[in-house]
């Protein structure tokens, strides 16, 4: 099975910062158990699932903010956590993946503005390219409003559960 998503890019030059009205992001303390299970909640809640995360999971999400695999943000509004979302990066090139609204809080600017703040985060520690892959057209219009344009196609696959016969 495999997906076709567009594969898009933002530089310091194209980034269009959003600051929707009421959304405040924040990076995850990763010393912090209950902002570490928040981010999974959100996260998994966000994406229709859910499972709660297992203290194993929690153990290696902090692992990846503490050694800076990850970099991770929670957006609130009106103080409570709505979205999710995270940055991998690697040189001055980082993605940004995982960007999740629940579903009673969208069509508010907080995945754009969340979005934008972990944008803005790697462009402040030096990168020059971010890149994502849009999931859905919503997506994608929400990344190019914030300076994100078309790069390519990505190809995911994805296993099948059953096993290869031959």
């Amino acid at each position: 099975q495999q997906d076709r998503l567009p594969l898009m890019a933002c530089t310091a030059e194209t980034f269009q910062p959003m600051n929707a009205p009421g959304v405040t992001p924040r990076m995850v303390d990763a010393a912090n158990d209950a902002d570490l299970r928040a981010f999974y909640q959100l996260q998994r809640r966000a994406f229709d699932a859910e499972v709660e995360p297992s203290p194993e999971e929690i153990a290696q999400l902090r692992h990846q903010i503490e050694n800076g695999f990850w970099h991770c943000a929670i957006a609130e509004v009106a103080g409570e956590p709505v979205g999710v979302g995270s940055t991998l990066p690697w040189t001055t090139l980082c993605e940004l993946a995982g960007v999740g609204t629940l579903p009673t809080s969208r069509r508010l600017g907080v995945a754009g503005t969340l979005s934008s703040f972990l944008v803005r985060h790697h462009f402040a520690r030096g990168g020059d390219l971010i890149w994502l892959t849009a999931a859905t057209d919503a997506a994608r219009a929400t990344y190019e409003r914030i300076g994100f344009t078309h790069a390519g196609v990505a190809f995911h696959y994805i296993e099948s559960d059953s096993p290869v016969r031959s």
